[in-house]
C-alpha cells in the first residue's frame, strides 16, 4: 500500500505568498528536486513574512537558498545550527539621521540605515 502525504505548493509573486494548492503526492514518486523545492518554499514563507516589502530581498535569499538546501538537508548539523536562519536575519541595524540642507535653505532629516549581515570576515 502505497504512504501519501500532503505538501503545500506555494507561489511568491513579489510581496504576498499565494497558496495555489495542496497536492497529494505519492512518496514513492516524490523525487528529491520536488522534496528541495517544497523545502525552499517553506523557508522563503518564513523569511518573506519576517521581511515584508523587500522583494529584492527576498530574491536575493531565494537563489542562495536553491544552492543551499542541499547542502543544508545532507548535513543535519548545518540544520540543527539553523545555519540558513542567521544568514537571513542580520547582526546589526544601525539607525542614524541624516540633517541636510536644500538649495532654498530649508533643513531636512532623513532616516539612514546600515545593515550589517554577518561578522565572519573580520570586525565591521
Amino acid at each position: 500500500m502505497p504512504v501519501f502525504f500532503i505538501v503545500p505548493k506555494h507561489s511568491f509573486t513579489g510581496k504576498r505568498r499565494v497558496c495555489l494548492s495542496l497536492q497529494f503526492l505519492n512518496f514513492k514518486q516524490l523525487n528529491m528536486a520536488d522534496l528541495l523545492d517544497v523545502k525552499v518554499n517553506e523557508f522563503m514563507a518564513k523569511v518573506i513574512a519576517r521581511n515584508p516589502g523587500e522583494s529584492e530581498f527576498h530574491q536575493a535569499v531565494k537563489e542562495v537558498v536553491e544552492s543551499l538546501m542541499p547542502v543544508v538537508e545532507e548535513n543535519p548539523k548545518y540544520k540543527f545550527a539553523k545555519i540558513l536562519e542567521r544568514m537571513t536575519e542580520p547582526e546589526r541595524v544601525i539607525l542614524f539621521r541624516v540633517p541636510w540642507v536644500d538649495d532654498n535653505g530649508e533643513i531636512h532629516i532623513n532616516k539612514g540605515y546600515r545593515i550589517e549581515m554577518n561578522s565572519a570576515i573580520g570586525p565591521y
